[in-house]
């Protein structure tokens, strides 16, 4: 990427519920920028916190009397101007969000209101942010359903979100999200549930848009392969934390953190399917309860490089392994000789 001022840089991201259980520290002290133009990705399990950050951008927290949320979260929007979103009004969040920061969200389904059509809700949107008419709106919401690969746009703008498939109603939030031609869209899972020939789809007219557009992406995901076929940098979250950071390049060709390394083995090899002994290796064990989390790494009960009394003691800082490649393990510099010898 150029060496252009970031449009988006998180600092010291926390963010804990309470719960009768106790505490629920669901992020961590997380920081990371987003550069114009780039894409960056947010890898990790269920309950590593991806999702929580992409709501805390949004400050779609607000409303949770359980939320505790601290940190800065610069932005610089389309008028140039860079802004704490954390010290923004609810009201000038609400001109941000749509018309500076686009969403979408991991349930499509749940985003739509089902007493409007699908062309009624993207007009509203477009209304809402931009000084257009019922006409041009309509002309740019039926525009943006015909770039997204939308068969019939005219159709699919008349009918309810129940008439239409799960692959239509992702395209339908993609083009409502992109519509007011943000700065900044994050997608929180966008392809989730549906099946690879049309997740491959979405992805593409997604890049398509993003490069026409030339919009910034932070891309919330679970799977390492759409990592590799759309991201340039990516951020690793295990329990809350960065754990790895770097391009997309250098995290799969040299992982040094043992979680993505794992995450990496999990992925199905192409033409390995149907050699006898091949298996596809999962990460034994689960996430740690947000609630207490175990000492020292919190990766620690789960890694295979794991020391006594060295990964369970201190918790280890995020340390610079190269130029643009950051890892928190205590036992990085052993991983890598291994791997270098």
């Amino acid at each position: 990427m150029t060496g252009a001022d970031p449009i988006l840089e998180v600092s010291g991201l926390d963010v804990r519920f309470d719960s009768p259980q106790g505490i629920v520290h669901a992020v961590r002290d997380v920081s990371f920028s987003v550069a114009p133009g780039e894409i960056v990705a947010l890898v990790g399990e269920s309950g590593s916190g991806k999702s929580t950050i992409g709501l805390a951008l949004m400050r779609l927290l607000d409303h949770e009397e359980s939320a505790r949320v601290q940190g800065t979260i610069r932005f610089t929007g389309k008028d140039g101007g860079s802004r704490d979103l954390m010290a923004q009004s609810a009201r000038s969040m609400r001109r941000i969000r749509g018309n500076d920061i686009g969403m979408i969200f991991q349930e499509p389904m749940s985003s739509l209101d089902p007493i409007f059509t699908v062309g009624a809700q993207i007009v509203e949107a477009i209304r809402i942010h931009q000084r257009k008419s019922a006409g041009e709106a309509t002309s740019l919401a039926l525009e943006m359903l015909h770039l997204l690969g939308i068969a019939h746009p005219r159709q699919c703008f008349a009918s309810y979100p129940h008439q239409i498939s799960g692959g239509m109603i992702q395209r339908v939030m993609i083009a409502m999200a992109l519509s007011c031609n943000p700065t900044l869209l994050v997608a929180d899972e966008p392809t989730t549930g549906l099946d690879v020939t049309i997740q491959a789809q979405i992805i593409e007219h997604l890049q398509s848009l993003q490069r026409q557009q030339r919009m910034s992406v932070l891309f919330i995901t679970h799977d390492l392969g759409l990592v590799a076929e759309i991201a340039d940098r990516v951020f690793v979250l295990y329990a809350g934390q960065v754990v790895e950071f770097g391009s997309v390049e250098t995290i799969f060709r040299a992982p040094l953190m043992p979680y993505t390394g794992m995450l990496l083995d999990s992925l199905p090899r192409l033409g390995c399917s149907s050699l006898p002994d091949y298996r596809i290796e999962a990460i034994p064990g689960n996430v740690p309860n947000a609630t207490a989390f175990p000492p020292g790494c919190a990766f620690h009960p789960r890694c295979r490089h794991f020391e006594p009394l060295t990964c369970d003691r201190d918790t280890p800082a995020l340390e610079l392994a190269a130029p643009d490649h950051l890892v928190r393990c205590c036992r990085w510099h052993a991983i890598r000789g291994a791997c270098d010898s």
